[in-house]
C-alpha cells in the first residue's frame, strides 16, 4: 500500500508537472520573453459633427492591438460623438479579451475626459445636465469601465494616431454628405440661412450707426447755430455759412 501511494503521488505529481509545462509552453508561445504583458493600452478617439444636418461620425484606434474602428449617426453635439469613439473603443478592447491590462485613454474633448475620471473614481458628474445629450450613453460607459483600470489623458498636441482618428471621423461625416442629395441641400440651405441672419445682423448695426449719426449731425447744427447767433450779437460776424446748407439725411 505505501508503495502503491508513493507509485500515485508520484504519477500525479508527474502529470501536474506535464500540465505545467503545457502552460508555460502556452505563455512562452504567446509571448516570448514569458511574461506577460501588463503595460497600457493606449486608445486613441475622435469624433465629427455637421450641426447644419444634425449627423456626426466617430473613429478610434488602438495600435497596440491592431484595432480601429469607425461609424456614424443621427446626434445633436459634437460631444455625443467624441464620447461615441471612447465608448466604441473600450468595447471592442473588452471584446479582443484584454481584460487584464490596463487602458490609457486620449481624448481631445475635455467633457468626455472629466466624465471618464468621475466614473472611474466611482463620483457622480458634476454637472448631470450637461450630458443630457449623452445620457443613454453614460450607463454603457460605466459597465465598459467596471472592473478595469483607465486613466485618461487630454490631448495637448497632435498626435498621429489623433490625426487619424480625426481624418477618419471627418472623412465618415462627408461620405455620409456625400451619397444622400438631401442631406447636401439641407446643408446648402442652413449655410445660406446663416449668412441671411449674419447680413439682417450686420444691417442692424448700421442702421444702428446712422442713428447716432444723425443725432450727432442735429446737435452739431444747433451748436453751429447757437455759435453764429452768439457772434452777431457781439456785433461779430459769423465764422461760416455751414448752417444752412448743412442738413441731416433724410
Amino acid at each position: 500500500m505505501p508503495i502503491s501511494n508513493g507509485g500515485h503521488c508520484a504519477r500525479t505529481g508527474f502529470v501536474d508537472c506535464i500540465v505545467a509545462l503545457g502552460l508555460i509552453l502556452k505563455v512562452t508561445m504567446s509571448n516570448p520573453d514569458g511574461f506577460v504583458d501588463l503595460s497600457p493600452i493606449e486608445l486613441h478617439s475622435d469624433g465629427s459633427f455637421s450641426d447644419e444636418v444634425g449627423i456626426g461620425a466617430w473613429a478610434f484606434v488602438v495600435p497596440t492591438l491592431h484595432l480601429n474602428g469607425v461609424g456614424s449617426e443621427v446626434g445633436k453635439t459634437a460631444a455625443r460623438f467624441e464620447l461615441l469613439a471612447v465608448l466604441h473603443g473600450l468595447e471592442a478592447i473588452t471584446a479582443a479579451g484584454n481584460d487584464g491590462r490596463p487602458v490609457r485613454v486620449f481624448s481631445d474633448c475635455d467633457s468626455t475626459v472629466a466624465a471618464i475620471e468621475r466614473l472611474c473614481s466611482g463620483l457622480p458628474l458634476k454637472r448631470p445636465e450637461a450630458y443630457a445629450d449623452r445620457a443613454d450613453l453614460l450607463p454603457q460607459l460605466q459597465a465598459v469601465l467596471a472592473g478595469r483600470s483607465v486613466q485618461v489623458t487630454r490631448y495637448k498636441s497632435g498626435r498621429l494616431e489623433h490625426q487619424h482618428c480625426h481624418r477618419t471621423a471627418l472623412g465618415k461625416l462627408r461620405e455620409e454628405v456625400a451619397k444622400d442629395p438631401k442631406i447636401r441641400h439641407r446643408i446648402v440651405l442652413a449655410r445660406l440661412e446663416s449668412r441671411l441672419d449674419q447680413l439682417v445682423g450686420e444691417r442692424g448695426v448700421v442702421l444702428s450707426r446712422l442713428e447716432k449719426l444723425d443725432d450727432e449731425i442735429s446737435i452739431a447744427q444747433l451748436e453751429i447755430q447757437a455759435l453764429g447767433l452768439s457772434m452777431r450779437n457781439i456785433g461779430g460776424e459769423p465764422a461760416s455759412d455751414r448752417v444752412s446748407t448743412c442738413e441731416a439725411p433724410a
